[in-house]
């Protein structure tokens, strides 16, 4: 109690250093297209009258409550994400990671000291707090955010039961938040093992119990829901979960934990975190048990992203959170020249790595290939230093070591300074080693630059609005979702960006699902006054010929409006 006491305001400075310093760099920050996707259709249908539980985000129910609430800290005057609408979203999500950081720390705290306690969490507060912009409130993020509650809730009561209850109960919210994200409560559930058995045992069962539940529910109570759900998987037909595993998988997996590791670089200490765990057994059965444990905790740490097999970087926001975490309780533990390592190898690939995701996209095989060796051999050298250094010291350097001030400094300190990659404002979305690299995998995303578009755009689309009628002229929208957050007009159709219809133009066995048929007959829809058209997102000529036919017959595209707003075809009705 003495120590709590004489670290308090050390402590409570350090928890909240990442999310002041996170909001400092970020404050100019936008929310990236996915969000806006979900967040503007919600919006929009929510201004034309359809009601929440019936709008199509394409993201399952329970991250649409949290959309929901975002939503309610927005200005209901209009419909469009105003430049201030995303300042306030990204405001509200760094006070949440203040909260979920105190409710780690206090957990931590009753199971080991107030210092190690604080190592941890403020390390955990700056992986949340520096995610990598694309990262920043996708479900798979979310998830994260919400499995860093889990494992602090089943730790933090006395009482064991009740443990079993909060963890459980956020560890459904997890496995739900996306369905590929249930392995992130798998992978909670492991950590938790490894603090206290019985803990993870009641938390798991009554997270599955609480889930099974929630989906027998889902099932009656939301219909439409499990229809998207469904359809949703069928969508991504060659992803993993659909066949059995490929070679190419791995070759797949291991170019995207090399992109995701220029974008977050604490990864590159995944592999010492491991060997330093797996070195300090002294038995035969304790090295058993950690060769289990850590292959269950890679094996879930990956299977979200392996799962969904579109290899996005956003696919592995858990991974950053996870390793950090590790990272941390092995610093707390370790002896000075280890701590070294793990403190300064991963703060100079980080060096590099910001220098990379500032710059334009790598054009040359050479360089690309030179980022990739340089990823690893960095992860590898760390391994085998750490490791020959703890084993190298004396048996009183293999004990934990106390922890002193300036590793309370030294931990959030660095790694801030690791997520600083992916969240400067100069820095890309996210990096591929690939040339030529598609748009989503390498597009800009210059805070300023992207700021200045916005303020442009704001008065074209004032112009746009004169010209229809008024921001409350009802209006159906073949554009994609974070276009449509830009515009004020609401939607009367459940699918305020028609996902069945463009993916149609592409993959005809679209045309066969419900989900379909049910975003088609927003076409036939009486209420909306102007057809508006995404020209460069949905390829009208190679839509399936029902729906040109249906789309001619409602609205008049050899009338439309002169150009008003880029890329936006704008129809009146017949």
């Amino acid at each position: 109690m003495r120590m709590l006491r004489g670290d308090g305001s050390l402590v409570g400075l350090l928890l909240l250093l990442p999310t002041a310093l996170a909001g400092l760099l970020r404050r100019n920050e936008l929310l990236n297209g996915d969000v806006l996707y979900a967040l503007g259709g919600l919006r929009h249908a929510l201004a034309g009258g359809v009601p929440f539980d019936e709008i199509f985000i394409a993201r399952p129910y329970t991250y649409k409550l949290v959309m929901g609430l975002l939503h309610l800290s927005a200005p209901a005057d209009s419909a469009a994400i105003d430049y201030a609408t995303h300042r306030r979203i990204l405001l509200l999500s760094l006070l949440a990671l203040l909260l979920v950081t105190l409710l780690l720390f206090v957990a931590l705290r009753r199971w080991s000291s107030t210092r190690s306690a604080a190592v941890v969490a403020s390390a955990v507060s700056a992986a949340l707090a520096f995610a990598p912009k694309w990262d920043v409130l996708e479900p798979d993020w979310v998830a994260a955010v919400v499995a860093v509650c889990a494992f602090a809730a089943a730790l933090l009561p006395r009482a064991e039961r009740l443990g079993w209850i909060l963890g459980g109960t956020l560890l459904c919210l997890t496995a739900t938040m996306k369905l590929s994200t249930a392995a992130f409560a798998a992978t909670v559930v492991v950590l938790l093992w490894l603090v206290d058995r019985r803990r993870a045992v009641g938390a798991a069962l009554v997270g599955t119990f609480v889930s099974g539940v929630w989906f027998v529910l889902y099932r009656i109570v939301q219909p439409i829901e499990w229809m998207w759900f469904g359809d949703q998987a069928a969508l991504v037909h060659d992803s993993p979960i659909h066949r059995m595993p490929r070679l190419s998988d791995l070759g797949d997996l291991l170019f995207a934990l090399t992109n995701k590791s220029v974008v977050s670089p604490v990864l590159v200490a995944g592999p010492a975190v491991i060997a330093l765990y797996m070195s300090a057994a002294t038995t035969r059965a304790q090295r058993r048990e950690r060769a289990l444990v850590s292959a269950l905790l890679v094996v879930t740490a990956l299977a979200s992203g392996y799962a969904q097999g579109e290899w996005f970087l956003y696919h592995f926001a858990n991974l950053p959170i996870l390793v950090t975490g590790l990272w941390a309780v092995q610093l707390v533990r370790a002896n000075s020249r280890v701590r070294a390592v793990l403190l300064i190898g991963p703060a100079a690939v980080a060096v590099v790595a910001a220098a990379v995701m500032t710059q334009p996209p790598l054009a040359a095989d050479a360089a690309n290939t030179w980022v990739t060796i340089g990823v690893w051999v960095s992860a590898l050298g760390m391994a085998v230093l750490a490791v020959r250094w703890r084993e190298s010291g004396s048996a009183s350097s293999r004990r934990d070591q106390p922890v002193r001030p300036v590793l309370l400094w030294a931990a959030p300190t660095v790694a801030c300074l690791l997520g600083l990659a992916g969240t400067l404002p100069a820095s890309t979305l996210a990096y591929s080693g690939a040339v030529n690299a598609t748009s989503t995998a390498r597009a800009p995303y210059h805070a300023d630059a992207l700021a200045t578009l916005l303020r442009s755009r704001s008065a074209a689309v004032d112009r746009l609005t004169s010209r229809l009628g008024g921001p409350d002229v009802p209006v159906l929208y073949l554009t994609y979702g974070g276009r449509t957050a830009l515009l004020p007009f609401p939607a009367t159709c459940a699918y305020p960006s028609p996902q069945w219809l463009q993916r149609a133009s592409r993959h005809p066995f679209v045309t066969t699902m419900d989900s379909y048929s049910d975003n088609f007959d927003c076409v036939s829809d009486p209420r909306p006054r102007w057809l508006i058209v995404q020209s460069d997102w949905m390829d009208l000529d190679h839509a399936p010929t029902a729906l040109q036919s249906a789309l001619r017959q409602h609205y008049d595209c050899t009338r439309s409006l002169p150009t008003i707003v880029e890329d936006l075809v704008v129809c009146p009705r017949r």
